[in-house]
């Protein structure tokens, strides 16, 4: 293996316009890239390497966006075992992976185990984020759509109109807060995108010390 080096700016500029052609162009070219920008870091980095499970991390996010399941959940799975083995559970890129491996369950029908997931997520959050930080509003809303898909809109609903108000009018969340009041208004029980899907994942993790 050799140091990550200039590897590291040509791996995340592979991620970054990977990120850009899935939210404004073509996921065809997303998807290009972000495998261009995993492969980099599989031959450059330890085995083991947070950076590579986020780089899965991505790829599973972009397949559930995109419908390919399979993919995601290949994806998926292997930035969980990884991102598990390589940082502490109270850490922003785990809980993300558990919210998107939830993702995954609800686009395949097993919304107790989504709801699982979602609820763990919220536990995680709470024990590290700040009170007003908008990502407990996207996972509360997480568990009302799975509430709801269970046939449980008593629950639901009330998790969802306190998303909602916890958002408020943040700037940047214009879209999510679109979504939870469709919700509100709708019910919609197949109401499976992901919330909070601005971005295709947390921003890297510092690099270790040499």
């Amino acid at each position: 293996m050799k140091a990550f080096g200039e590897d590291a700016n040509v791996a995340e500029s592979h991620e970054r316009l990977g990120e850009f052609e899935f939210r404004f162009g073509d996921p065809s070219l997303a998807n290009e890239h972000l495998r261009r920008s995993l492969e980099i870091r599989e031959r450059a980095l330890p085995a083991g390497d947070a950076r590579i499970a986020i780089a899965h991390h991505r790829l599973g996010q972009l397949s559930l966006q995109t419908g390919d399941q399979a993919s995601a959940r290949e994806h998926l799975e292997r930035a969980e075992a990884l991102i598990t083995a390589a940082l502490p559970e109270q850490n922003p890129h785990v809980v993300e992976v558990i919210r998107a491996r939830g993702e995954l369950e609800m686009t395949e029908g097993a919304y107790a185990d989504a709801l699982a997931r979602f609820e763990r997520a919220r536990a995680l959050y709470d024990a590290f984020l700040d009170p007003d930080d908008p990502l407990r509003a996207l996972v509360e809303f997480d568990i009302a759509r799975a509430l709801a898909a269970l046939g449980r809109d008593d629950e639901a609903e009330p998790r969802a109109r306190a998303a909602l108000q916890a958002l408020g009018e943040r700037p940047g969340y214009a879209r999510e807060r679109d979504d939870v009041q469709a919700f509100v208004r709708g019910g919609l029980k197949d109401f499976a995108r992901p919330a909070g899907a601005r971005d295709l994942a947390p921003a890297e993790p510092a690099a270790p010390a040499p």
